[in-house]
């Protein structure tokens, strides 16, 4: 049984802010409702693993997933926990008008048979959760101050990085 939410929403600030923040894969829990915590394994510059863990529907989960960092985003998916469940997911960033960004954001469920009753409350469910955390994204990328002090290459594009504020830097 598949289960596939796509959303996206607006953010007004440049690609390479939303960017920055979208690639870095630490950020999860700050946005992602169903994960409260990370820890990342880079293999390379653009590609590794993680290990989450976290709730969903209150029943707790732990699984291992692949990341792939593109010029347009992020894009991950499990390869190992979640009993029987195969997710996939990703972000996309595209240029709008009026010096905004789309950022786009599919999560893709493989489930059991047996899920087949619950069906219908859980798209509903995933679906909320998908624009609750496309709402966290943008409030999150929008507490970002950019600053582009390295420049690393990705392919043949630059990356912007991004010096996030601190509580010091806030108030002053």
């Amino acid at each position: 049984m598949k289960i596939k939410i796509t959303q996206s929403i607006s953010i007004p600030v440049s690609k390479d802010v939303a960017l920055g923040f979208i690639r870095r894969v630490e950020t999860l829990p700050q946005y992602e409702p169903k994960v409260r915590g990370v820890v990342v394994k880079p293999k390379s510059f653009s590609r590794g693993n993680y290990l989450a863990f976290g709730s969903l529907a209150g029943l707790k989960w732990f699984g291992e997933f692949t990341y792939h960092l593109t010029e347009r985003g992020f894009y991950s998916r499990i390869i190992s926990g979640a009993g029987g469940v195969t997710v996939f997911g990703r972000f996309i960033v595209s240029e709008s008008l009026s010096r905004q960004v789309e950022v786009m954001h599919t999560e893709l469920y493989f489930l059991p048979w047996w899920t087949i009753v619950f069906f219908p409350i859980l798209k509903l469910y995933l679906l909320l959760l998908v624009r609750k955390e496309l709402k966290q994204v943008r409030a999150c990328i929008m507490k970002v101050e950019p600053n582009i002090f390295s420049l690393p290459t990705l392919g043949r594009k630059k990356v912007a990085y991004l010096k996030w504020l601190s509580p010091k830097a806030i108030s002053s």
